[in-house]
């Protein structure tokens, strides 16, 4: 154990130990966070190492001459011969192909591929002329072997005769057997479609398989697994919406601004998503009350990210140009609001700024921006994200000392 005197001595030159690394660290971070509030809210200053580090370059803003756009509204269609309607060939019973398996809607289906099975119903009165119809068939059988059997007897004794037999009547023996022999041969073919024997339990007859036309998934469903449905009740819906018809209505006076060789711009809200559309000829008349033309693009749709009767934005190529101001896709960051920004460095890129900015169409990797750059800023074009994780960085640091 220490002597008291050692003990007081030790604690009273660690506290000032402590006090001393306090001290000099609170000066420090004191002026680290005057310097970070020296510099205005948006702004950023780094230097020579950090800007490596995290791999800053930039790029000066770059001027072009573009093609004009029209902005418009326009309505998803499906195109023609995209939806069909399954109905039932027969009256019957609808059942699932396999047990607890029953298509449900939006199911993607292939063509030619399994819905459903039809179990087709006979009424008393159909199953009466089905049982005729066989009975019909079995005597006509019955008659062509029994005239089969006396045309070959006849024949081979007229054979074993001689001359005794004139000519035509042999041939009269051998046209009756041939007449018996296709008589048996059309009834036989026909067995496969009557009713088999005995007769019971003869009110359902082989179920028939339903299956898809085409590729593409159910858009309603009209029947339940076991109902029974009459010849022309609709079963299933199916739509394949893979590509979607946009219907733009236009003024007269823009429709000849239109350039339809062009690709026209629709922009995804929710993300930065660029989808170009073709124009294509659809036949479209003048709408009397409105005084509008319809014109036409096909949009792709293969995640069925849009819906028919769904309205959308587009730009519409036009004849004119204009003079623009553009940067790289890199260049621009979207905060939790969907606003675009960007980062400006000034001439030695040392200080960087965040400007807000308004963009328009993209082309290629490439975006025009129609207000917050002028044609002599430089943008960052690699490296934006690394800076704005720097400027949150310096935020946090101080509200800390705060």
């Amino acid at each position: 154990m220490f002597r008291p005197e050692i003990q007081s001595a030790f604690l009273a030159l660690t506290l000032l130990t402590m006090i001393s690394i306090g001290c000099a660290r609170s000066e420090v971070e004191a002026e680290a966070a005057s310097a970070k509030v020296n510099l205005p809210a948006g702004h950023l200053q780094l230097d020579d190492d950090t800007r490596q580090r995290l791999g800053i370059s930039v790029i000066p803003v770059e001027t072009a001459s573009v093609r004009t756009s029209l902005n418009a509204v326009g309505w998803f269609e499906a195109p023609l011969g995209s939806e069909i309607t399954i109905k039932s060939p027969i009256s019957g019973f609808v059942e699932s192909i396999e047990p607890e398996k029953w298509p449900i809607q939006g199911e993607s289906l292939s063509s030619q591929q399994a819905i459903a099975k039809l179990k087709v119903f006979l009424s008393p009165q159909e199953l009466s002329q089905m049982v005729q119809a066989k009975e019909e068939n079995d005597i006509v059988m019955q008659q062509s072997l029994v005239t089969m059997e006396l045309s070959e007897a006849q024949l081979k004794r007229a054979e074993d005769a001689g001359n005794a037999v004139t000519g035509i009547r042999m041939d009269q023996l051998k046209e009756s057997l041939e007449r018996a022999k296709a008589a048996y041969k059309e009834s036989k073919e026909k067995l496969p479609f009557l009713l088999k024997e005995p007769y019971e339990n003869t009110g359902l007859m082989t179920p028939i398989s339903m299956t898809s036309p085409m590729s593409g998934r159910i858009l309603a469903l009209h029947v339940a697994p076991g109902q029974y449905v009459q010849m022309g009740d609709p079963l299933w819906e199916i739509g394949d919406w893979s590509t979607l018809w946009l219907r733009v209505p236009l003024f007269q006076t823009d429709v000849s601004k239109v350039v339809t060789d062009q690709l026209a711009t629709l922009r995804d809200a929710a993300s930065t998503d660029v989808i170009f559309a073709n124009c294509i000829s659809v036949p479209s008349r003048t709408d009397v009350a409105t005084q509008t033309i319809s014109l036409f693009f096909a949009v792709p749709n293969a995640e069925w990210k849009f819906r028919v009767g769904q309205s959308h934005a587009v730009e519409l190529p036009t004849s004119g140009a204009q003079n623009v101001l553009m940067i790289p896709q890199s260049c621009i960051l979207y905060d939790g609001f969907g606003q675009p920004s960007c980062y400006a460095a000034e001439s030695d890129s040392v200080q960087f700024s965040r400007k807000r900015l308004e963009l328009g169409a993209a082309l290629l990797n490439r975006v025009i921006v129609t207000r917050g750059l002028d044609a002599n800023d430089i943008v960052v074009s690699s490296g934006a994200e690394q800076l704005a994780a720097e400027e949150s960085k310096s935020d946090l640091v101080i509200d800390d000392d705060d």
